[in-house]
């Protein structure tokens, strides 16, 4: 084979980074593409099967340092519909033995998430503690107690961003046993279906948001929005990025009129998403909210829509009575983004120029972005 500078080897199989047959093919190609390759071949490892557990397991026993090459470490779903119920005792039962033999050859990983496992993510808590993981996710995971997911909130002592969806656990005990310094979060996700007034009351009692820059939370009952309340009132002039969805749950259920972001006055972004329904006739919170903006530092300004209703639902004339306040000097985008529900038979092209229309200081300044 001719020679071929490493530089463009390199930048050839970089080209690849997201086509993993062609990896393989390069590895095979000659010796010196095989460190390149083998770092986008292993950077991302998805474990979907107890098949592919035992599989990456062995691979791990028999070539330690490959696992120095993983920087995110996916677990999901180990069980499937058509086992058998002692097959799938027994897979699991695998899992469970496996998993923390994995992550112990996993020195460099930085982002770990777990979702949709038909087991407590109790096995998970065995793990040592590991001092590279910088993100966790987890997602449709069921904890025995809620002290069980502190303890593994508390195996990773860098963590910075911590990302849950679908989070519940049996018994909201939280367990007096001595736990380490807790790691110092920069960013947090709350998604739907998720037990917010537990969780939050705990991150305030061990003054988890003093460090908080980036907060996206999703409510669909007014319990969820006034469980967040105090939350946000605490992150105040702390927070930098604000994202918030209400999926309200019924065309009588509204934002609590309590709910107000005025404490968070140094804003940089801020981003609102909302369906809007059939029956939906007005979203008076998405205006409310914007009113309450007291950041003159506000530099960015989202709203995703899922639209099956009527834009009439917005006041975009109040919109853009209130972006066009002096205060607002430093806005460089207000960004709409719409996704078109399935049933909804406007046409999408239409539907921004229609907007943009409606907006027409601030398309004029041409901050408006579709």
């Amino acid at each position: 084979m001719p020679n071929v500078p490493p530089e463009l080897s390199d930048y050839i199989i970089d080209f690849l980074h997201n086509d993993p047959a062609s990896l393989k093919a390069c590895s095979l190609v000659h010796r010196s593409w095989v460190p390149t390759a083998r770092l986008h071949i292993f950077e991302n490892v998805n474990l979907l099967t107890p098949r592919m557990c035992a599989s990456f397991d062995r691979l791990m026993e028999t070539s330690t340092h490959l696992g120095a090459y993983v920087k995110e470490f996916n677990v999901a779903k180990l069980t499937t519909t058509g086992m058998s119920a002692q097959d799938r005792t027994a897979a699991l039962a695998m899992a469970e033995r496996v998993l923390p033999r994995i992550f112990t050859h996993l020195a460099y990983v930085r982002a770990f998430s777990v979702s949709c496992l038909d087991v407590d993510v109790a096995m998970i808590i065995s793990l040592a503690p590991h001092p590279s993981v910088e993100e966790l996710v987890l997602e449709y995971c069921q904890f025995p107690a809620f002290g069980d997911f502190v303890d593994l909130f508390h195996s990773f002592p860098r963590l910075r961003t911590l990302s849950m969806r679908g989070v519940t656990w049996r018994d909201t005990e939280l367990g007096a046993r001595a736990r380490p310094e807790p790691p110092r979060l920069q960013s947090v996700v709350l998604g739907k279906d998720m037990d917010t007034a537990t969780l939050t009351r705990w991150m305030l009692a061990e003054s988890l948001h003093r460090d908080i820059e980036s907060l996206s939370v999703a409510c669909v009952t007014e319990d969820n929005v006034i469980a967040v309340e105090p939350f946000l009132e605490a992150l105040g002039p702390s927070l930098r990025d604000l994202e918030f969805h209400w999926f309200c749950s019924g065309m009588y259920v509204t934002l609590p009129s309590s709910f107000t972001i005025e404490g968070c006055t140094r804003l940089r972004s801020l981003s609102l998403h909302s369906p809007v329904a059939f029956d939906c006739c007005a979203l008076p919170w998405v205006t409310t909210l914007l009113s309450h903006l007291s950041s003159e530092g506000i530099e960015s300004i989202s709203l995703k829509l899922r639209l099956l209703g009527d834009l009439n639902a917005i006041d975009w004339e109040a919109v853009e009575k209130i972006l066009t306040d002096p205060k607002f000097k430093s806005l460089r985008t207000l960004a709409v983004q719409v996704l078109l529900w399935q049933g909804n038979n406007d046409d999408l092209a239409e539907v921004k120029s229609d907007i943009r229309a409606r907006l027409p200081q601030l398309e004029s300044k041409g901050i408006v972005r579709m």
